[in-house]
């Protein structure tokens, strides 16, 4: 009885612990492919076509290099951006150049896994070389088809700005009204929706503030306004 005891014994020590091993070697291996990656998702996105977008990772897991960014409109239409850097605090993505401006669900991918993120409004700008002062919310240009227009009265409703050489306008809004609009100058027009002038451009996001390092950060929203000539 004995010896059979130390066969049976000696019969579950060879089957059970090759298994015991797998299971810790599964665990091990969940654990390094973690997929609870979190990273800042603004309101507002101020992107060129095809251009480059940097997020905050906000967790301790960073993306890995293979993951995609999901981009969803509400229409349905879903796009994937690659990730183009990786660090241990942020990533960049580039684009995909079939977005255009419109809200878009976010989502991270690996594989056959997919989780959202959150929700953004992505504004399709055209470049260009400029970063807003510190405490800037809003800014833009003012241009016409001959090129940017100096000295022209831009207001959200409270605070007022007026561009300089380049057009370029800045304002610390707090964007309680949503927009932001021109005093139209002598000489100039604005063009027309119908019979709806559009001397104003409607904004996304808060009233973050701008911290200085780049100017896609939530909240430093940009509106362009164009002018025609009389």
């Amino acid at each position: 009885m004995k010896k059979f005891a130390a066969y049976l014994l000696w019969f579950l020590l060879i089957a059970v612990l090759p298994l015991m091993a797998c299971s810790n070697d599964g665990m091990t291996e969940a654990v390094a492919d973690s997929f609870d990656v979190q990273f800042e998702c603004p309101s507002l996105i101020e992107v060129a076509k095809g251009g480059e977008y940097t997020f905050q990772v906000t967790g301790s897991n960073k993306p890995a290099e293979s993951d995609v960014i999901i981009l969803e409109s509400t229409g349905g239409i879903s796009y994937t951006c690659v990730l183009v850097s990786v660090s241990e605090n942020s990533f960049t993505i580039k684009l995909a150049d079939g977005c255009e401006s419109g809200t878009y669900r976010v989502f991270i991918k690996r594989g056959d896994r997919k989780k959202q993120i959150g929700t953004t409004y992505i504004n399709i700008v055209e470049g260009i070389d400029f970063t807003p002062d510190a405490g800037t919310t809003v800014y833009g240009v003012v241009s016409t088809a001959d090129g940017p227009v100096q000295g022209v009265v831009v207001s959200d409703g409270v605070e007022v700005s007026v561009t300089d050489e380049r057009g370029i306008y800045q304002l610390q809004s707090e964007k309680k009204w949503g927009y932001v609009f021109i005093s139209v100058p002598s000489g100039y027009e604005v063009p027309a929706e119908g019979v709806l002038p559009q001397f104003y451009k409607m904004m996304k996001g808060d009233g973050t503030a701008h911290t200085g390092c780049t100017h896609r950060r939530q909240g430093c929203g940009r509106g362009d306004l164009f002018l025609g000539r009389l």
